[in-house]
């Protein structure tokens, strides 16, 4: 469903691909979905000291950057504040995780761009592609967990993300993406069979 008259631009210098359907469910949505104004980046590893995000889609808004952790989930799923299970099965929270991500993404660019230290607003949504046969989402987390038909709207609302009587400040959004490029690459692809994780697939 197109919310906009204009898609978004894809910015894919990277190389950059969906590494399960989920993912290109919820990219495609983006960017057939959000206005030409908005910038998705899919599928990106960005190094931070010894270590790298795996981040599955960052959305540059005109005022907001907003991380993207996609889930496609079939078994019953329950998010609070304290958990995360699917299936019955505790996991790591991906609220938490996408949380610290945020951060690290906010100081990236900030590093690069100093003067939006005091303004740079970067939050985080994790994104289910499809409804799980049991959605269960505690109300205190609605506002950082949602299914895809409600993404776009979201994510086009600065206001959803800025606290109130704060008015967002336009993003130099060409020095944003720059900021990013600076040593990002493309995900590994990985491929999940049952519990199994493996991050090459042989042919």
């Amino acid at each position: 469903m197109n919310y906009f008259q204009h898609v978004a631009e894809q910015w894919n210098l990277h190389g950059g691909e969906p590494v399960n359907d989920a993912e290109s469910m919820v990219i495609r949505a983006l960017v057939d979905g959000l206005p030409d104004d908005h910038t998705v980046i899919p599928s990106i590893s960005i190094p931070h000291r010894r270590r790298r995000d795996e981040i599955d889609a960052i959305v540059v808004t005109p005022h907001v950057l907003v991380l993207v952790e996609t889930k496609g989930i079939y078994k019953p799923v329950r998010v609070t504040e304290q958990l995360y299970e699917v299936g019955g099965e505790r996991r790591d929270h991906p609220v938490n995780i996408t949380e610290l991500k945020a951060k690290r993404l906010k100081g990236k660019v900030v590093k690069a761009l100093p003067d939006l230290k005091r303004k740079l607003w970067v939050h985080h949504q994790v994104v289910f592609a499809w409804q799980p046969p049991i959605y269960d989402v505690e109300e205190s987390m609605k506002r950082w967990v949602c299914l895809l038909p409600q993404a776009v709207g979201r994510i086009a609302d600065p206001e959803l993300f800025t606290s109130p009587g704060n008015v967002p400040v336009d993003l130099p959004v060409d020095k944003v993406l720059q900021a990013l490029g600076v040593g990002a690459e493309a995900r590994r692809r990985q491929e999940t069979f049952k519990q199994y994780r493996t991050n090459v697939l042989l042919e």
